[in-house]
């Protein structure tokens, strides 16, 4: 596949995106890493937006193939490219979670809050990461939230799933 896009469109950042993502989405954490990286080659330094966006799909696919040194490395350069990037900083906060410094998270996500307050996924991790930190009471209100502002959506799912989990009703 790299091949065929090579030869027909070898600077072409957009079609090395949709190649990586879609091989993301398809299990293919590898081979999407290495279009994300010929996307990220191609863009070059013109477009700082765009290559910071293509660093955190490529952080994903470093977080699927349990790189999270490689993640970290390319949600920290996306950042420094983009900080007012809300879902760079979702990422960022989940990251930093997952590997067990808080207070990055906590960091992260109350930026990515300021930014996209509305947003359920955003919510979500905040409620996840107050949990975290050892506040029951807030990741509650949080995860209540989420299911009230988008009652149908997986981060509502998920947040339902997660009151329960702590014995908590969720919102009707």
């Amino acid at each position: 596949m790299k091949q065929l896009l090579e030869h027909f469109y070898p600077d072409d950042y957009h079609c090395y995106r949709q190649a990586g993502n879609a091989a993301l989405l398809a299990g293919d954490a590898a081979t999407a890493r290495t279009h994300l990286t010929s996307a990220i080659i191609a863009a070059g330094p013109n477009a700082p937006k765009f290559t910071a966006a293509l660093l955190v799909d490529r952080a994903r696919a470093h977080v699927e193939l349990k790189d999270l040194a490689g993640a970290r490395a390319d949600l920290d350069r996306a950042l420094a490219l983009a900080p007012s990037d809300a879902t760079a900083l979702l990422l960022s906060a989940a990251l930093a979670a997952r590997q067990g410094d808080i207070g990055r998270a906590q960091r992260d996500i109350a930026r990515a809050s300021e930014l996209a307050p509305s947003d359920p996924d955003v919510m979500l991790q905040q409620g996840t990461i107050a949990a975290a930190a050892g506040d029951l009471e807030a990741a509650k209100a949080v995860w209540g939230a989420v299911v009230k502002a988008a009652p149908g959506s997986d981060a509502a799912a998920l947040a339902r799933r997660r009151l329960e989990g702590v014995g908590a009703a969720p919102p009707k």
